[in-house]
This record gives structure tokens, sequence and C-alpha cells, in this order.
């Protein structure tokens, strides 16, 4: 399967593009600054999750907004570089129906969870959908391994998903 028409891609290509406004959008010059942190307000306005407006307000579509907008270029680029190197593999062993039902599920559960956790801390970004479907395609990868175009993931490939997953979890 070619990255460039995988749902991955697609999903990467939607967080590059509303990083891209999120910058236009802050009303401030790019700066190094800008592209680290993104102003919280800001966040706000675009759809992040936080309980006091997800819950509240009544504004539930946040569950699936927030992963869609990230608090910097390297929160950008490390679940960009998951989706494209791992995404592929994991829509072949999951097919692209499981894939995107996983993906938001786990987006919405990780959504919730962070409000359970600190209902007053701004969530954003990919990893928790990004993490639902990467723990899928490792179980489906090392034990159900069923679908004919399905790739065992390799003992480095296992260990780079795994250092992923315990970052995100930090």
């Amino acid at each position: 399967m070619q990255k460039s028409k995988s749902l991955s891609a697609l999903i990467a290509a939607l967080c590059i593009s509303v990083y891209v406004c999120q910058l236009f959008l802050s009303g401030e010059p790019v700066t190094t600054q800008t592209l680290l942190v993104a102003p919280v307000e800001l966040l706000h306005k675009m759809g992040a999750n936080f309980a006091p407006i997800t819950l509240l307000q009544n504004q539930y579509w946040r569950l699936l907004t927030f992963s869609f907008l990230h608090a910097g270029i390297i929160h950008l680029a490390l679940n960009s570089y998951a989706l494209m190197e791992f995404g592929p593999m994991a829509e072949a062993a999951l097919g692209k129906k499981v894939f995107v039902f996983i993906y938001i599920l786990t987006g919405v559960v990780g959504g919730l969870t962070s409000i359970l956790v600190n209902p007053l801390q701004t969530s954003v970004g990919a990893s928790a959908s990004i993490c639902g479907v990467l723990g899928a395609f490792i179980f489906v990868s090392w034990f159900k391994r069923e679908r004919e175009n399905s790739q065992r993931l390799r003992k480095p490939e296992l260990i780079l998903l795994l250092v992923f997953l315990s970052y995100s979890l930090l």
C-alpha cells in the first residue's frame, strides 16, 4: 500500500493544515515561541477539549475536534511521524473501516479520560487516537495476523512503537 493513498496520510495532512490555520489565526507573528507553544485561548476557540467548555457548555463535538489541534510543532511532528510511519501498516492489518472506528473511538475515550483525570487541563492532539490504533495494530500483528496484506512488526519497529507509546503516555 502506498503511504500517499492512506487514511493516515490524509489525517496527518488534515492535522498539518489545522496547525497552519492555528498559526495564522493566532494574530501573532510566527516566531520560535509561537511554533513551540500555541496560545491556549486560540486552542479553546478552535475546538480544544476543556471540561468547563466541553461538558458544562454541552460542546461535546470538542471530543472529536481536539484531536486535530496540536500544542506546538514538535507535538505535531511526533504525531505526524507516527501516523505516516505506522499508520499505513495499521490500516493494512486492521482494514480501513476498523482503523477509522478505532481512531475515532480511542480519540473520544482519550478526551473523556483527559477530562476525568484533570478537568482544568486543556487537551489537544491526536496522541490518544494514534495510541489506540497502534495498540490494536500491535495486537493484530502479534496475535491475529488474519489479513493477507498485513505484516508482522519486526523487533526494531516494535521497539520504536513502544517508545512512541511510552512518550505519549507521559
